[in-house]
């Protein structure tokens, strides 16, 4: 079954009379071109690099009903959901329930019934601009996660990825579990209390100090390469983290603290 969720209200398609049928186009990457360039004389081409571009993705609704007047209302109302008021594509949440995966498309074909048999068929086409799939960060977690205290070891996989946690040491270790196989922005969000504070990823190295704060509220939001201190852009010092292919690991220090940070991403796949 497929979800779609237009940020107001969440359909399937059986909600307007309509059925997906198991045939479909779904790749597994955003298009691919190659830039190369031919030099005199020389074999072969130099590469320069590869684009990747936008993702489609194609399916068959079929129809049961029989009345053309009941087909066409069916029609109107799977068509309207797909626009905005002004006529334009809504940008729409897609979500396979075989899988925790969801991705952001917007219709690109007009939606055009195919009645040449006594089954009606609509062919429909969407485009991701954004060819990434995302998942929640709980997404992989187990059900029952292991626990340290059990007698299982430090890194073994399997623990749940923490939404966050209180900060009230000078040095705190923090980690989490990318199940993707792609690096991954995160925002992180401290609230409270914090004088000469920073956060380091442990694989990379890569360390951010941020300025002090004292009963707010700091976002370091590495999709968008911004600091806010109370909601206000700030200058910091250092680079963004992000999160590599599995475990990553972080400390935070501060020479004096009392806060909560709490961490918000998802995996991100091809």
């Amino acid at each position: 079954m497929i979800t779609l969720d237009d940020g107001n209200k969440t359909k399937t398609f059986d909600d307007f009379g309509f059925y997906a049928q198991w045939s479909h186009k779904k790749p597994r990457s955003g298009s691919l071109s190659h830039k190369t360039q031919h030099i005199p004389q020389q074999i072969g081409d130099w590469y320069f690099g590869t684009q990747i571009g936008s993702k489609s993705y194609s399916l068959n609704l079929i129809a049961w009903e029989r009345d053309w007047n009941k087909f066409e209302t069916l029609a109107d109302e799977l068509n309207a959901f797909f626009f905005d008021n002004e006529g334009n594509p809504k940008l729409i949440k897609v979500t396979w329930s075989n899988s925790k995966k969801f991705m952001y498309m917007m219709i690109s074909t007009s939606i055009t019934p195919n009645v040449d048999s006594v089954i009606e068929k609509i062919p429909l086409e969407f485009v991701a601009y954004d060819p990434h799939e995302y998942s929640t960060s709980s997404a992989y977690d187990l059900e029952t996660p292991l626990r340290y205290d059990e007698g299982h070891q430090y890194g073994e996989k399997g623990y749940a990825n923490t939404t966050g946690f209180d900060w009230i040491y000078s040095r705190h270790y923090s980690g989490l579990e990318n199940y993707s196989s792609l690096n991954t922005d995160i925002k992180m969000t401290i609230k409270g209390t914090v004088k000469g504070g920073s956060v380091t990823h442990l694989e990379s190295g890569v360390k951010l100090t941020f300025p002090d704060v004292t009963n707010g509220t700091v976002v370091i939001d590495g999709s968008v390469f911004n600091v806010q201190v109370n909601g206000v852009d700030t200058v910091f010092d250092g680079e963004f983290p992000v999160l590599c292919p599995g475990g990553n690991g972080f400390l935070f220090e501060a020479e004096t603290v009392n806060a909560t940070v709490s961490f918000d991403w998802y995996h991100k796949f091809m």
